[in-house]
């Protein structure tokens, strides 16, 4: 990952989106390679995969930047900029980096970005046979918890600042699967499942109703 973060606006209000602008000028990382009005002119743009970090309002016009959003939270990092407290859950739900309520300032701009900018390179720097130092074939199943995650192996547990979807896109997607919104597994290490619990070795794991179907798929593979 170079060292400058590639960011786009999307922002109908020109105020706020002029303000967006000049806190990530004062930002020497961030590089603004493009400013919309509009989802229309962000999803024709040939822009719009080439950004790090994206900021959405959840409301543009009669656009939702929810469900913008989730054709590019993994590619890019999104944090939303909104005056609407009550969405909060389903953006963090959908992997969204950050959630900043209008109106915030600076500090709380460039504490985002910098979280941002710090699992970015965390995620850039991981390799194939090893994550955080701990060798990938060890790792029983990682959990999220608030900001940070926490990898479970043979041996240890290890608390890391990573995302799920992060994390989830370096690793064999036929090996680590999603079990929950809060959990992926190792396939490879389930010992069993009951109804909507995993269990490896002493360890049990909630799993979400919506991805029973595609786990037992993955272990017939086996």
């Amino acid at each position: 990952m170079t060292e400058t973060l590639a960011c786009i606006i999307v922002e109908d209000e020109i105020i706020h989106r002029k303000s967006l602008e000049a806190m990530v000028a004062r930002v020497p990382y961030l590089n603004l390679i493009a400013s919309y009005s509009t989802f229309f002119d962000f999803n024709f743009s040939n822009k719009k995969n080439q950004a790090d970090l994206l900021f959405f309002d959840i409301h543009v016009l009669n656009e939702s930047g929810l469900d913008v959003a989730k054709n590019y939270v993994g590619k890019g990092k999104v944090i939303f900029t909104t005056s609407l407290p009550q969405h909060a859950l389903a953006a963090y739900d959908l992997g969204a980096q950050d959630y900043l309520l209008k109106p915030f300032g600076f500090e709380q701009f460039e504490k985002a970005v910098s979280k941002a900018k710090e699992i970015l390179i965390h995620e850039s720097t991981l390799s194939q046979e090893t994550l955080e130092g701990i060798a990938i074939s060890d790792i029983l199943y990682i959990q999220s918890l608030n900001d940070f995650l926490v990898i479970v192996y043979n041996g240890g547990r290890k608390e890391v600042r990573l995302t799920l979807k992060g994390i989830l896109s370096s690793l064999d997607k036929n090996t680590f699967v999603r079990a929950h919104k809060s959990f992926i597994v190792n396939v490879t290490k389930i010992d069993f499942i009951n109804k909507l619990t995993i269990h490896i070795g002493d360890h049990k794991i909630p799993m979400g109703k919506a991805r029973k179907n595609e786990l037992l798929e993955k272990l017939k593979l086996l």
